[in-house]
């Protein structure tokens, strides 16, 4: 590649990006990209045998796979921390990802349907990101190479990715083996310096926290450097060193800063070996000089390193338990009274119980505490989400927890309003304002909410003329109704709430800038199901809450694990709304005593119906690349043609028409059972169910 320089200004990466697309030649010189760059599209075209500017929506399938072998406990302390991680960056548009150590997709928080990357299957669980998969960006890479890394713009191999900035973590275990992995996806180009340093240190407090949760049993010692005087020295992190020894004396875990303290490279050479070898002197010594000085022991480590040596000590219990599921740091401290208050609220609306936490939903609880504190303030709240996370049912409980609970709310969806009708939905009219009024008039919902609570819903859109006067009511709590002139003063809490972005809408100029900072004096965030870490706490719980409400007699119905894991893999497009349905449904309908997939609702299974389609038509298509990834039933793809009579492949029918045939085929030589037509074709039994509902396929009455 052309070496000679380039004026100033000119995008180096995207030039050698365009070159490479032209020669599928990988750049030479570090003077157009960054060394690791350059190593990184290297190993994409020959290593991995990737094509420069290939369609991501063609070539990502699902991992086979279940997954990494995680506890139910440790998937549940990652989920969280993901959760928390995306706490802190719900204003700067980063998506968080939590992958396993070979890439596949376990838990994604900020993807929502509006996301750049939305029209790939990168956010649907068990996507790949691999390198092998989808070219470098800096999770895949940062798993392949098993250290942080960061890639910007047309740094990316996939074209997709050239909106974005990206960047990995790898998480270590107690046993300094690689865990998961984490990343970082923003739209913010020049954020990459600051993200990655973000992610460095999210990173490290989330091994703290799976450090401390999930060590092996043993003696723990913690570690601290002195000076020669004895006095501590700052450390480059501010966690501890710690270590765990067993009875036997011998090294069982140690965290990252340990081995900085330590010198040692490498935790995994350590583990095993006894700790008299690494520190000079064993259980037994240290403990009676530890009891001789009253305190810690000062030792010299074979790094020099001058330290202070304490055994079993007593640890600083973490501010939330691990199913916790928002950070304490990132909520406001309601006072007891409120707690209290909050609790007697949420357990007379869901009618749960509190006997081992039925019906709890920490997620909420956690998010109305806020509420609450921010009405006691009269700090205007903006709710987010997506349609059917709750965000009514969450300003119910909110306004019922309040300080104005014995006042009214009233709730108005301005989506369902005509656009001419909202103003006087608003404001009211005055007698005979305008043809067809009321000779009385009629109060509008500020008139009705006063002393209480307005929850304007959908309100992004509102029209743009009325947002003028809604500020002038929010700034002066005063408006005068339709073809009234005498203000009127109101004393209202309003709370709006949207399931897109009004801060797209303010730049595309159909929602005004000041009334967007008037409405979002604080931001309520509600996630989508997908992103909770709790779904399967969640599940459970709105589960017995439906048996409940249903008064079923008989023997206790559980959901089976099947049944969990589909319902943890599934997107839910519709939230907690589907959910509640899905489960009412196999509630009602099933007389098994453990729900399976058999159990689930067609229409339900269906919804994953495009990514499998994709995957039979790579899978039909004799120029698709070998080497794409597929799913398992991508894979089995080719023997549903085998159903297929060779005059029906060789004719001009559509793919549909011939997998129809081949279903039905199928199925009838299966006796129509699902479970045997799902092993002779090689697929899951929720394909079978997908292609019954897509095709409308029905069991004859009598044997064909």
């Amino acid at each position: 590649m052309d070496e000679t320089a380039l004026p100033p200004g000119v995008d180096r990466p995207g030039q050698a990006w365009d070159w490479m697309r032209q020669t599928s030649q990988a750049p030479t010189s570090f003077d157009w990209v960054r060394p690791e760059v350059a190593e990184a599209w290297d190993r994409c075209l020959e290593d991995h045998g990737l094509l420069p500017g290939q369609d991501l929506a063609r070539t990502l399938g699902l991992a086979a796979s279940a997954g990494p072998a995680w506890s139910r406990e440790l998937q549940s302390t990652l989920s969280v921390q993901t959760y928390h991680v995306h706490s802190f960056l719900q204003d700067a548009d980063v998506t968080v990802l939590l992958t396993d150590t070979q890439g596949t997709l376990m838990h994604v928080v900020g993807a929502g349907p509006h996301h750049f990357l939305a029209n790939t299957n990168l956010f649907q669980l068990g996507a790949t990101w691999s390198e092998s998969s989808i070219g470098n960006n800096g999770i895949s890479t940062a798993a392949l190479l098993g250290v942080p890394t960061a890639f910007l713009g047309k740094e990316h191999f996939a074209h997709e990715f050239h909106a974005s900035a990206t960047a990995g973590y790898p998480i270590a275990g107690p046993d300094g083996n690689r865990l998961a992995m984490l990343g970082l996806v923003s739209s913010q180009r020049d954020s990459v310096k600051s993200l990655l340093a973000f992610l460095r240190m999210a990173g490290t407090l989330i091994e703290a926290d799976v450090f401390k949760r999930h060590r092996p049993e043993g003696h723990l010692i913690r570690l601290r450097s002195v000076d020669a005087q004895g006095g501590l020295v700052a450390q480059q992190s501010a966690i501890d060193g710690l270590i765990v020894v067993g009875d036997d004396e011998r090294i069982r875990a140690l965290n990252a800063p340990a081995m900085g303290l330590l010198g040692v490279d490498a935790c995994t050479q350590m583990i095993g070996e006894p700790l008299e070898h690494l520190l000079g002197l064993g259980l037994d010594c240290l403990a009676r000089a530890q009891e001789k000085n009253m305190g810690p022991v000062e030792v010299v480590a074979p790094s020099s390193a001058r330290l202070l040596l304490e055994l079993n000590f007593a640890p600083s219990e973490s501010t939330a338990e691990t199913d916790d599921c928002v950070s304490a740091a990132t909520m406001p401290s309601p006072a007891g009274a409120i707690e209290r208050r909050i609790l007697r609220t949420a357990n007379r609306v869901s009618g749960r119980r509190t006997d081992a936490n039925r019906g709890h939903d920490a997620i909420v609880d956690s998010l109305l505490k806020k509420m609450v504190s921010l009405q006691e303030r009269k700090i205007p709240i903006l709710v987010i989400g997506e349609s059917g996370v709750g965000k009514e049912h969450l300003v119910q409980l909110s306004h019922r927890a309040g300080p104005r609970r014995d006042g009214p709310l009233v709730a108005i969806n301005c989506a369902a309003i005509p656009r001419e009708l909202i103003e006087s939905e608003l404001f009211g009219y005055a007698a005979g304002s305008f043809t067809g009024a009321s000779k009385e008039g009629r109060s509008g919902k500020f008139q009705l909410a006063n002393g209480g609570t307005l929850f304007l819903d959908e309100i992004g859109d509102m029209r743009l003329e009325l947002q003028s006067t809604l500020l002038r009511v929010l700034e002066s709590s005063e408006f005068v109704q339709v073809g009234g002139i005498k203000p009127i003063k109101v004393d209202v809490q309003v709370i709006a709430a949207t399931n897109t972005s009004l801060r797209d809408a303010v730049d595309r100029g159909t929602f005004r800038r000041d009334l967007y900072y008037r409405l979002n004096g604080a931001q309520i965030w509600i996630p989508s199901l997908r992103e909770r870490p709790d779904k399967i706490q969640l599940i459970n719980s709105l589960f017995e809450r439906e048996l409940e409400l249903g008064k079923f007699s008989g023997p206790a119905k559980i959901l089976s694990d099947e049944v969990i894991e589909l319902f943890l893999k599934h997107p839910w497009p519709g939230n907690i709304r589907e959910l509640r349905n899905v489960l009412k449904t196999v509630a009602f309908m099933s007389d098994n005593a453990v729900i399976t997939e058999q159990d689930l609702p067609p229409d339900f299974l269906a919804e994953r119906a495009p990514a499998y389609e994709e995957d039979i038509v790579l899978a039909l298509d004799i120029d698709a690349r070998p080497t794409a990834p597929r799913s398992r039933d991508a894979t089995s793809a080719a023997t549903i043609t085998n159903y297929l009579p060779i005059e029906i492949q060789d004719s001009p029918e559509t793919l549909a028409d011939w997998e129809k045939r081949a279903m039905v085929t199928a199925l009838r030589e299966s006796e129509w059972n699902v479970s045997r037509t799902a092993r002779r074709l090689h697929i899951t039994r929720s394909t079978v169910y997908q292609k019954i509902s897509k095709y409308g396929i029905k069991k004859p009455t009598r044997s064909w």
